[in-house]
């Protein structure tokens, strides 16, 4: 109850933030087709394709949507960006935790394999992540979908290596098991891979949102395997594989989704994430406001995302 993100201690959280940062909480709201054509630079099939998205991830809590409708410089860019990154590290299991043992790190089954060695707080023209990230159409989605300004929370590129041996109820770690992401009530966050993500991978799998609202939290707010999931009234049958190729990206909200990470990896799985959200109000005010003053930690891109805001007054 009084835990970090326990039940009141959320409650409280909320009625604070509520208060202090209700300029980035304020509900906007926006007239969908006239906001994609507002500049004229979306065609019509493309703004039937991000209204088709948005209703999507409004519905399920889940879309994926084709690079080729963003309008990138190069659509390719950031696959040979991303294949070139994780060509460097090809760390079997082993190593793996043993590295991750050393450094104290719980979560021993993947390693983050960008942030390390590229300079994302200033702009690099030829880092097209960043293009990504602040692509209007993707930017002009969340905004829509979160209905307020939201700030990048998360960025990271995973490598996780081949298992040694097929997971069982027992073996499962930390995110592995069933979870929902309390940090907020509402999420937009990207998933994308420079190889096809399927079942050889391990992929992140999705219970649907408008069935996880349905749903007890057991163990809240931790994690829980598939026996008790069951047990509290899951259909596994329901659940969905994020499944992609390198020409598109999955978009889901882990915040109203029951989800799961990466079970079973019989090929090492590369895979970028990165989370925009809004104010995190179901945290503390003191966090929020730290991270506001160091642009949680991703200045340059919450500046120029900043900026996005302002020009859409």
């Amino acid at each position: 109850y009084f835990s970090y993100i326990g039940i009141f201690t959320v409650k409280f959280n909320r009625l604070i933030n509520s208060i202090l940062f209700r300029n980035y909480l304020k509900i906007q709201k926006l007239d969908k087709k006239n906001f994609f054509k507002r500049n004229s630079i979306y065609t019509d099939n493309q703004v039937k394709t991000y209204l088709n998205c948005l209703d999507q991830l409004e519905k399920k809590g889940f879309t994926k949507i084709k690079l080729s409708d963003l309008n990138l410089k190069n659509v390719f860019s950031i696959k040979n960006f991303l294949i070139e990154v994780s060509t460097k590290y090809k760390l079997s299991i082993d190593e793996l935790e043993n590295e991750n043992l050393i450094a104290h790190k719980d979560k021993n089954y993947w390693k983050e394999i960008y942030r390390q060695n590229y300079n994302y707080e200033s702009y690099n023209p030829e880092d097209p992540v960043q293009e990504l990230i602040l692509n209007d159409a993707i930017n002009k989605i969340a905004y829509l979908y979160l209905k307020r300004k939201f700030f990048v929370q998360e960025l990271n590129f995973y490598c996780s290596p081949k298992s040694k041996t097929n997971l069982n109820e027992k073996t499962l770690i930390g995110s592995q098991g069933w979870h929902l992401d309390n940090q907020w009530n509402s999420q937009f966050k990207i998933f994308y891979s420079p190889y096809t993500l399927n079942k050889n991978c391990g992929p992140t799998t999705l219970y649907p949102a408008d069935l996880s609202k349905n749903l007890e939290y057991p163990n809240y707010p931790g994690y829980f395997n598939d026996e008790t999931a069951q047990e509290n009234g899951f259909n596994l049958n329901s659940q969905k594989e994020m499944d992609s190729t390198p020409e598109e990206i999955f978009i889901a909200d882990t915040s109203r989704c029951f989800h799961y990470g990466s079970r079973n990896v019989k090929k090492s799985r590369f895979l970028l994430i990165i989370a925009l959200a809004p104010i995190p109000y179901n945290l503390s005010p003191f966090y929020v406001r730290k991270g506001l003053k160091k642009g949680f930690n991703f200045k340059y891109l919450n500046s120029q995302i900043k900026k996005f805001f302002i020009s859409y007054k």
